[in-house]
């Protein structure tokens, strides 16, 4: 996702609507189907994951590694086996339709898999968008294996990384990262329950009362905020899943209206791309290559 300086902040109808894509495409990491909803909003269960399919962990999902793109799915990217397409959705008619690039990081986990001390892993991604399961002090104990985070990678590791651009979603700052160096317990609950521990993104308390930006007051709901520091847990375990995400995400966008939203074929493709969802036919001609 590409976000040059902008002139107002995004509505927050915008950003659940991305968030959602974002969501959808980590489901089809994780289970290699997408959800059928048959043409209602109700979401009754995680789509069950194909008999040979493995989660993805991306490693690398920041904005530009994203390509936005028309409602026809014309991507911007000439780069089409590096691009894993999608067409346009019901649903995306007041948001643009987005393109996941570069799975060069990319790999498969079982759920079973013990983790390993494997340097190079580490630092697979880029600075900023590391997760904990990678930048964690546990790494350097004896007993790493032990802690709740260390190499603990799965779809999770997708969620905290997703949780990232989220955050930059919602400061709306080019080149702006969460801070990882400086998790923080909030004080109050997250959804009426206390904190389960460290989080990232202290900053996003000030949108919650809103942040006076030159000639904006930038104000979200303490639902997208408690969401993100959600997504950005450090234990991987105290994350959402994408089930309770998604259920979580069509709720809330049943009070929108379409005035709520920015139009996708004006300014808006061209400074957002985020994660849509991504094809078992692309994957399958990434992993062969």
């Amino acid at each position: 996702m590409w976000l040059p300086h902008r002139d107002k902040p995004f509505s927050e109808a915008t950003i659940w609507k991305l968030l959602e894509c974002m969501i959808d495409g980590l489901t089809l990491l994780e289970t290699g189907k997408e959800y059928d909803v048959n043409g209602t909003d109700v979401i009754k269960r995680m789509p069950e994951r194909l008999a040979d399919w493995k989660q993805i962990v991306h490693f690398d999902l920041k904005p530009q590694n994203c390509r936005s793109c028309s409602p026809k799915g014309n991507t911007s990217s000439t780069d089409m086996k590096a691009v894993l397409l999608s067409d346009a959705q019901e649903g995306h008619e007041f948001a643009p339709i987005v393109k996941l690039a570069d799975f060069g990081t990319a790999k498969t986990f079982t759920e079973d898999q013990l983790p390993v001390e494997d340097h190079q892993q580490r630092l697979m991604g880029t600075p900023g968008y590391y997760t904990p399961e990678q930048f964690t002090k546990w790494w350097d104990y004896k007993d790493w294996a032990q802690s709740e985070i260390a190499g603990q990678y799965s779809t999770r590791t997708n969620v905290w990384q997703i949780g990232a651009v989220l955050y930059n979603l919602i400061t709306c700052q080019a080149g702006a990262v969460v801070e990882i160096h400086r998790g923080f317990k909030p004080q109050n609950s997250i959804f009426g329950n206390p904190s389960k521990g460290l989080t990232y993104g202290h900053d996003l308390y000030t949108y919650i009362h809103g942040k006076d930006d030159d000639h904006f007051t930038i104000k979200y709901s303490e639902t997208l905020i408690h969401t993100c520091w959600e997504m950005l847990y450090e234990i991987p375990a105290h994350r959402p899943s994408l089930f309770a995400l998604k259920q979580r995400i069509v709720e809330v966008c049943k009070y929108f209206e379409p005035d709520d939203y920015e139009v996708s074929d004006q300014h808006l493709c061209f400074i957002i791309s985020t994660l849509l969802t991504v094809t078992l036919t692309a994957y399958r001609e990434f992993q062969s290559s």
